[in-house]
Formats: structure tokens, sequence, C-alpha cells
């Protein structure tokens, strides 16, 4: 009876198997749930801040996405076929919820505490939505953990419906002894239903040391 045997060998494996697919997968659901959790408890810090007039600094452009490149056909892109003032933006959806945004470590950009970025981006919301609930987040990210993290309730912000609404964040960076730190900006949305973002642009503000030597 060699093939009973060969199948009483190959069961156990098998079942080994299937039981060893069920835990990644349990233990995959729960980090997502957890991280989840983890963003949603950090959304208590909600202070504004305000970029000082920035004649007294320099600028340069760190992230810019206008979604113009990819195919909206294709659903794994994440496009649709409409933009602002363009043929195409990103759509966030409850199984989609953060847009493109800035990833950068501090290694990357000016030291000290005086630096800002500006996130600007465009935002749409269908036009019989009951709310729009959607952050503009900003965030330092140090071994898995936010620190100073700045967001803008959207929600809240009287958008219209149905057009491209401008919304911006200021965040002046902190000066972080880690250089491997994480500076990150995206849009989160928390809705059911779907909204659109396009022309996402992130813009570094450093102090210009001429002019500010200079009565």
């Amino acid at each position: 009876m060699p093939e009973a045997n060969n199948y009483r060998n190959v069961l156990p494996a098998a079942l080994t198997g299937l039981a060893l697919l069920g835990v990644f997968i349990f233990w995959n659901g729960y980090r997502e749930r957890h991280d989840l959790k983890k963003r949603k408890e950090t959304r208590v810090v909600a202070d504004r801040e305000q970029l000082p007039d920035t004649s007294g600094y320099r600028s340069r452009q760190l992230a810019f996405y206008d979604f113009e490149w990819g195919n909206p056909a294709d659903t794994t892109s994440h496009l649709a076929f409409t933009g602002h003032n363009s043929r195409q933006s990103f759509f966030m959806k409850p199984w989609m919820p953060f847009s493109p945004g800035l990833w950068v470590q501090f290694k990357d950009l000016p030291g000290g505490d005086s630096c800002w970025i500006r996130v600007t981006g465009y935002l749409w919301a269908p036009i019989h939505a009951d709310s729009l609930p959607c952050d503009l987040v900003v965030t330092c990210n140090h071994n898995n953990l936010n620190l100073k993290y700045r967001y803008a309730c959207l929600e809240k912000e009287s958008l219209r419906r149905g057009e491209w609404n401008r919304v911006t964040l200021d965040y002046r960076i902190p000066d972080l002894p880690d250089k491997e730190d994480v500076l990150k900006s995206y849009f989160w949305y928390r809705g059911t239903g779907e909204a659109l973002v396009d022309d996402v642009r992130v813009t570094l503000f450093q102090p210009d040391n001429k002019t500010r030597n200079n009565p």
C-alpha cells in the first residue's frame, strides 16, 4: 500500500501548511488594525503652525504629484479620469486611504529647527457627500512612533462639494538627533465613499542667511 502511505505522509504536511498560512493572514490583519488604531490615537494633536513671511527664506521642491502618469483604466493604478485642471487624479477609498506624499530622511534635510515645509494639494469630494472625513498630515517617524504629528482636519474647513478645494498645511521641522528619522506627509481619507486628490506639492523653506545678515 505505498500510495496510502504517501497520502498519510502528505496530509499532515498539507494541514501544517494551511495552519501556518492561517496564522500568517491573522497576524497581518492584526498588524494592520493595530497600526490604524495607533494612527487614530495620534490624531489628538491638532495644533496648526504658520510659516512666517517667506521673504527671508529660500525654497526648493521636495515632492510633487500631478498623477498624469499611468492609465486610469488599470484599477491597480488608483487613478481617476478627472483632475484639477488636468486629465487625471488619485482616488482614495476605504481600501486605499493614504495618498502619495513625502518620505524623506533627516540626513537629506538641512539641520536645525528653523526650516519649514508647506504641503499643498487639491481635494475633491462628491457633491452628494454628507461629510469629507479626510486629514492632511505631516509627521516625523522615529522607531515606528509618530513625533510632532500635525494635521489639518479637512472635514471642518467648509470645503465645497463637487469642486476642487486648495488645502495647505505648514510644519516647522524639529531638530532630531537621529538622522535616520523620517519626515512624512500625506492625505488620509477616513470615509466610506471616495475622495480625489491632485497636484500635491511639498516645498522646503530654509532661512536665507545672506538675506538675514543684510539689514
